[in-house]
């Protein structure tokens, strides 16, 4: 495959025509804000220096190696194009930094589309790509006017694609920046609320402390009546679980691992006590509780208070969802390795400009009636620590679902 340089001229020799023409390019390429625009834009004006019967554009990568076929016309010529890429012809084309004319596309072995015209779109160093313009003709032979305006174009193109480059790097680093930012003022925000919950911790704990203390002396009183025993029992329940909440906001708020034993868990049942604990509330703010349990659910390796506090914050906030009432349903399966755990209201939904930011600490769509934003942040932790993950599905005025997954552990995955 003959390639040859094409003759080069002196600046002496440009023309007061050839001076209009790199104006007219020149503004045509300044309009040019994307390399999709860059590429719609080749065709024209290379017509106005070669008749073309065909022509493809290739952009590199950061190896200068073909990234992407932009554009090719007709389509017939791609599987020429394609073994030029193969063949390694494109590579060297590209290498000469300059116009470079062949009598054939291909090697002599292979059934060539005819001459070629290859337009590199290199400079000071950048590699963008490569154009080629097949001129259809028996030979590319190329007067001094066209090789000067093919170099102009070449020139242009490059310069317009490295520009266009640069300003797609810029973009990717202000985004990196920006994701930094955010993860600065996300590590002050823990920091403030790892001050804020030493101080509530302070605050509850020693209360409930007492309180706890009495209810347990009182319980060792065997005088007690029965019915006044299984509500101190529940206070003394209620009480430790609410010790355990706090010590998961300091551990969220310090990210610090959490230490608490785990235990097999059947989920099933754990769902129905929660059950107990919120149904008689949402039946009386007018809400339908719903329980949808598959049968021979495996166990799950966790801290029992942990899930339950999982599902009580989801229940409450599909309670907040549903102010006129509703319906709440909360459905159980294992699907392979994973139990779903999902809970479904038939409330107000969730703004798609929200749902990026539900899961971040302090974001909360309920400013003024009780939300702090903290509740889904910690659910997320607590999941993430077993291997969980959440995934949500909700449309306004629909409602919204929520469901959180955790792997099973083999030695607690039933035989079905």
């Amino acid at each position: 495959m003959p390639l040859q340089k094409t003759p080069s001229l002196s600046i002496d020799e440009v023309s007061q025509e050839t001076h209009k023409f790199l104006e007219r390019a020149r503004a045509a390429l300044l309009r040019t804000e994307s390399v999709e625009e860059l590429v719609r834009a080749y065709r024209s004006l290379f017509r106005r220096v070669v008749p073309l019967q065909g022509a493809a554009f290739l952009t590199y990568d950061a190896e200068r190696k073909v990234h992407e076929l932009r554009d090719i016309f007709p389509a017939e010529l791609k599987p020429a194009v394609l073994k030029q890429i193969e063949e390694g012809i494109i590579t060297w084309a590209s290498s000469s930094g300059e116009v470079l004319a062949s009598e054939t596309a291909l090697p002599a072995h292979e059934k060539s589309p005819g001459p070629v015209i290859f337009v590199p779109l290199s400079r000071n160093g950048f590699y963008g790509g490569i154009i080629e313009l097949f001129p259809g003709s028996n030979r590319a032979n190329l007067n001094a006017q066209q090789v000067l305006r093919l170099e102009i174009l070449r020139t242009l193109f490059a310069d317009q694609l490295h520009c266009l480059e640069l300003e797609r790097q810029k973009e990717e680093l202000e985004q990196q920046i920006e994701r930094i930012q955010n993860r600065l003022e996300h590590v002050d925000r823990l920091a403030s609320l790892g001050e804020l919950a030493g101080s509530i911790a302070h605050e509850i704990n020693n209360p409930l402390t007492t309180i706890l203390g009495r209810v347990q002396l009182l319980l060792l009183d065997r005088s007690i009546p029965e019915q006044a025993r299984e509500r101190l029992q529940k206070v003394e329940k209620q009480g430790i679980r609410v010790a355990e909440l706090i010590k998961a906001l300091l551990n969220f708020a310090r990210q610090t691992p959490d230490l608490q034993q785990t235990e097999p868990v059947d989920v099933g049942d754990l769902i129905r006590e929660t059950a107990r604990l919120v149904r008689h509330s949402l039946e009386i703010e007018g809400i339908e509780f719903r329980l949808e349990l598959a049968e021979n659910l495996p166990e799950l390796r966790v801290n029992p208070t942990h899930l339950q506090q999982i599902l009580i914050n989801l229940i409450n906030n599909a309670a907040h969802a549903m102010e006129d009432g509703g319906t709440l349903t909360v459905r159980a399966h294992s699907r392979g390795n994973e139990v779903h755990i999902q809970v479904r209201d038939t409330g107000c939904g969730i703004r798609p400009e929200d749902l990026p930011h539900i899961f971040e600490p302090f974001y909360t769509t309920r400013l003024g009636s009780g939300g702090t934003g903290l509740g889904l942040a910690i659910c997320r932790q607590i999941a993430q620590r077993y291997g969980g993950r959440f995934e949500v599905q909700s449309e306004v005025g629909k409602g919204t679902a929520f469901t959180v997954i955790f792997p099973v552990q083999p030695d607690h995955q039933n035989e079905e």
